[in-house]
């Protein structure tokens, strides 16, 4: 038993990456299955359908392109990277651990996502609306609408290796990470700030040709991430995507890219920790206050292009017009990143007080 345990312990990347590649055994059955009505140009009429159970196929264009339901296995991809590259840097696991976890999640909600797909590419949101888009869509001989879908065994499978792979990433993670009591604490204080913040500013008008509010609730993220390092700080920036994905109620299939990707730049300014808040030093320097700048730009950067592809993909505008109307998201972490550098004392003389072990 001793020598089983060590050899787990000796290989946990190889282990971890497997666990990973095992969420792809799903594509040997159905993932989701539906209940389509057809709709018959000629005479306008609509024509009840057996169920029909989907694979892997839809994923890449067999039918439906089900772009959001692929989007959780490429989280998955990613996470099988980050276990093998993490025999060279351990702290790899926590973030690979989150994206098995935040994958496991989205594929409990794959029926959804794939009826949204489905009714994204037939062009026709709501059944019950459909009369209404009789003008607007004379050119179509024939389409199928969603009426209901559920979770497939493929998808169960998915779903359960993907929570697999997340707990036994945990395992290890937090037996080489310290997690206290007083980073909990801190790091709920200040997620619930970012919240807040999210929501006061909501009620701020839009800048002419923006989609979006200028909000400094990315500021408390940083925060984290400065405090923390980046794997904490990208795992308080999913938590604080999918809690204000929910509270904006636009619906989940827009996290993937509108929450999750936009957000999670924000734990690139853990990255320069060590060179931000430098022990003994609580005084702005040139070199400091480039490294924040140039982290929140970043950080601007991923978010608009995050929020960017969603408005080319869920929205259908051009990639022009999607730069040019999420050009808040740059301006908002530009912001943000001036604020810090402006408070740069005494955050610094705080961090000192209040070091982390």
């Amino acid at each position: 038993m001793e020598e089983k345990e060590s050899v787990l312990v000796k290989y946990y990347y190889l282990f971890a990456a497997l666990l990973g590649l095992l969420v792809f055994s799903g594509f040997a059955f159905p993932l989701v299955n539906y209940h389509p009505f057809s709709y018959n140009a000629a005479n306008w009429t609509f024509e009840d359908s057996e169920r029909i159970k989907a694979g892997v196929g839809v994923l890449f264009g067999d039918g439906v392109f089900a772009w959001a339901l692929l989007y959780p296995y490429i989280l998955v991809i990613a996470g099988v990277v980050l276990s093998v590259l993490s025999k060279f840097n351990k702290k790899l696991l926590m973030p690979a651990m989150i994206l098995y976890f935040v994958a496991g999640m989205h594929l409990l909600l794959a029926d959804d996502l794939f009826a949204f797909s489905y009714a994204f590419n037939s062009r026709i949101p709501y059944l019950e609306e459909l009369r209404e888009y009789q003008s607007e869509y004379w050119f179509m001989s024939e389409a199928q609408i969603v009426i209901d879908s559920r979770l497939e065994a493929g998808a169960i499978l998915s779903i359960v290796f993907a929570f697999v792979a997340g707990v036994f990433n945990a395992s290890i993670s937090f037996s080489k990470e310290s997690v206290s009591v007083r980073d909990i604490t801190e790091t709920g204080v200040l997620l619930a700030i970012a919240i807040v913040l999210d929501i006061i500013f909501h009620y701020i008008p839009n800048l002419p040709m923006q989609v979006g509010s200028i909000s400094i609730a990315c500021l408390p993220l940083m925060i984290i991430a400065l405090r923390q390092g980046a794997a904490k700080g990208f795992l308080a920036a999913t938590l604080f995507g999918l809690i204000t994905c929910i509270i904006d109620g636009y619906g989940l299939w827009l996290y993937p890219l509108d929450y999750f990707v936009a957000f999670s730049g924000v734990a690139v300014i853990g990255l320069f920790k060590n060179k931000i808040f430098v022990e003994g030093n609580d005084k702005l320097t040139f070199k400091i206050a480039l490294y924040i700048l140039g982290s929140s730009l970043i950080a601007g950067i991923i978010r608009l292009l995050g929020s960017g592809v969603s408005s080319i993909v869920n929205y259908g505008y051009t990639v022009s017009a999607a730069i040019l109307v999420n050009l808040y998201c740059l301006i908002s972490a530009v912001i943000c990143g001036v604020i810090l550098v402006v408070a740069y004392k005494p955050l610094a003389k705080l961090n000192q007080r209040f070091t982390r072990n």
